[in-house]
């Protein structure tokens, strides 16, 4: 195209070279008939003047001719580049149109008159005779009404592009509500006059309700009462909400596009390289909970809880790490408080069961001593009352002899007390024979089978522990004796490397499921305390073929050997 413009543009030049010379030469000939020109002519010329005026003029003539056929020549070219102009355009316009026809956002061409002279297929999908219509009533039908200014008026008045965002609820047009950003480009000829506008209109509804709900998670995100933040796989941080800012006394503005490292000297830095570490979040593929990481500010202690929540893309890389951080601290103080106050509880119930035996101890022993010494001096005079009567009172010999019955009966009672208020063979003899010697008794009492296994022989057990595991031991052989209706009870106990093993079962009716952990079985309740108190777990479970078990697991202190 530059080519041709050239060439025609030389051609037009040297045509006017020729005319100018031709000029010249009717000039040159003009003077001639001057007396001037004939002495010229003499002087130059030898022969007649007139011959040379013939010359000149046929020179000029053929000169002229020349020219006329150049300027033909450029006529003709500048018609068919003229031509071949408008094909081009012609096509480059068809060619655009093509696109913009094909394209998925709408498009028109509007005329002075506000009328679509031209839309595109995706405007006319959604009304076919759109051709023709005013562009206030397809796309500002509101404004229009109200007489409000619009961005086609605005783009005709002002001679400028305009663009608005409008939103549209469901109508005849669109089913849905949409959102489009509307474009008015006006389109000008050579004298910078408006030939047409060029009205784009794109869809923008995904974009917009994205953005809204971005900006509602946002918000949602802002206003969760846990640390909040999103870290891609280089460990950059992109997102940091309002808790987080509080919790780490770093703003957003401050955090958002530095390496999450940067918190080393609030968390231990190992404990932040394993929670965000590549390896580890591509071996467990899945959501992670770290519990009780602490976070070292220097006005206060959090411990905190890690949530993490790996996003990966179809191949299965990791693309970043959204971060749950939740403040456990009120949690975690209330539970050490509650760990302490249970401590302290067990603590006092240890001490008052030892203070219980201790005055247990001492009224057996009372009782056994002092009363079961009365007794016995009374049973002596009794006895010699019993022979002086013998002799001379034979009357009163039945009342005697019912008085010594009365008074054996009385040791025996006061020995029973005694005993079950402290074995004195768990002072004297130690928590195997006195276990050993209640399994007796209860066998004795009963009439239920009760066999009692010890491994090995020569258990021995610290005498803090004797008395609270012979108290379980008691309960137990209580609760079958009210409740199992038992033909049989089997007793073991058992040591290995410093673990003592208790265990009481009988082949009763069984505990009723619900009633293993009712707070309100105070002797089930009490077997578990006791245990809790020295260190100890106790079970009570019911026995899918019959009975119950109640078994207590000891560590002791010491492997002591009798």
């Amino acid at each position: 195209m530059k080519t041709e413009r050239f060439k025609i543009i030389s051609e037009g030049y040297f045509t006017q070279f020729l005319v100018v010379i031709s000029l010249l030469i009717l000039f040159f000939s003009f003077f001639l008939f001057t007396d001037y020109g004939s002495k010229v002519i003499d002087l130059i010329f030898s022969y007649n003047w007139s011959i040379s005026l013939v010359i000149a003029l046929s020179i000029s003539f053929f000169v002229l001719l020349i020219a006329y056929i150049l300027n033909i020549r450029i006529f003709i070219n500048k018609k068919n580049a003229f031509l071949r102009h408008n094909a081009n355009a012609h096509k480059f316009r068809s060619e655009i149109l093509r696109a913009l026809d094909i394209h998925s956002d709408l498009f028109c061409f509007v005329n002075n008159k506000l009328q679509i002279s031209w839309a595109n297929q995706a405007l006319l999908s959604l009304d076919s005779a759109i051709v023709g219509k005013s562009i206030m009533s397809v796309f500002f039908h509101e404004e229009e009404t109200y007489g409000q200014p619009t961005i086609v008026q605005s783009s005709l008045k002002s001679m400028k592009i305009k663009t608005i965002v409008k939103y549209y609820p469901p109508n005849s047009l669109y089913k849905d509500e949409k959102y489009f950003k509307h474009a008015c480009i006006p389109i000008f000829d050579v004298k910078s006059e408006i030939v047409f506008l060029f009205f784009i209109s794109k869809d923008v509804t995904a974009r917009i309700q994205f953005e809204d709900a971005k900006h509602h998670l946002t918000s949602v995100i802002d206003a969760s009462e846990d640390a909040i933040f999103v870290v891609d796989k280089q460990g950059i941080l992109h997102s940091w909400n309002k808790e987080a800012e509080r919790m780490f006394g770093y703003s957003a503005e401050q955090m958002v596009g530095q390496p999450i490292t940067i918190l080393d000297h609030y968390v231990d830095f190992e404990i932040l390289v394993s929670i965000f570490s590549e390896e580890n979040i591509q071996q467990k593929k899945g959501i992670r909970h770290i519990e009780m990481v602490q976070i070292n500010r220097l006005d206060r202690q959090y411990f905190v809880s890690f949530t993490i929540y790996p996003f990966f893309n179809e191949a299965g890389d990791t693309l970043g790490i959204s971060t749950i951080v939740r403040d456990r601290t009120e949690a975690v103080m209330a539970e050490r408080a509650l760990i302490e106050s249970e401590q302290q509880m067990r603590n006092l119930a240890l001490h008052l069961d030892k203070v219980i035996e201790d005055e247990r101890k001492e009224i057996a022993s009372a009782i056994h001593d002092e009363l079961g010494y009365s007794l016995s001096a009374i049973k002596r005079d009794i006895i010699w009352l019993q022979r002086e009567v013998n002799k001379h009172d034979s009357k009163n010999k039945e009342r005697v002899e019912d008085m010594v019955k009365l008074v054996d009966t009385t040791i025996q009672k006061v020995k029973s007390i005694s005993l079950n208020l402290r074995p004195a063979v768990l002072d004297h003899f130690g928590l195997v024979a006195a276990i050993e010697w209640q399994a007796g008794e209860f066998q004795r009492r009963m009439a239920t089978r009760c066999k009692v296994v010890i491994e090995p022989n020569d258990i021995v057990v610290e005498e803090e522990f004797k008395v609270p595991i012979f108290r379980i031991f008691q309960e137990a052989l209580t609760n079958i004796t009210r409740h199992a209706k038992a033909s049989r009870v089997d007793v073991s106990l058992t040591q290995k490397d410093n673990i003592l093993e208790l265990r009481v079962t009988d082949n009763g009716i069984g505990i009723p499921p619900e009633k293993i952990n009712d707070p309100n079985c105070f002797g089930l309740l009490g077997i578990r305390e006791k245990a809790a108190s020295i260190g100890g777990v106790a079970t009570i479970e019911r026995r899918e073929e019959g009975g119950t078990c109640v078994f207590l697991k000891l560590e002791m202190k010491q492997n002591l050997k009798q």
